[in-house]
């Protein structure tokens, strides 16, 4: 898998965060999980 800008440190915070319970349950992600997150917030304002 190569999406530009997700790393092992990024799944594992999705992980954490309980959004993600593995690798694959990335593409199950919906937008309002995203705007939810804050640390999601924060890693796209650091790119």
């Amino acid at each position: 898998m190569d999406i530009e800008g997700l790393g092992s440190k990024l799944v594992d915070q999705l992980v954490d965060e309980k959004l993600i319970s593995n690798v694959a349950d990335i593409y199950s992600l919906t937008l309002n999980s995203y705007l939810n997150w804050n640390a999601w917030g924060q890693n796209l304002h650091k790119t």
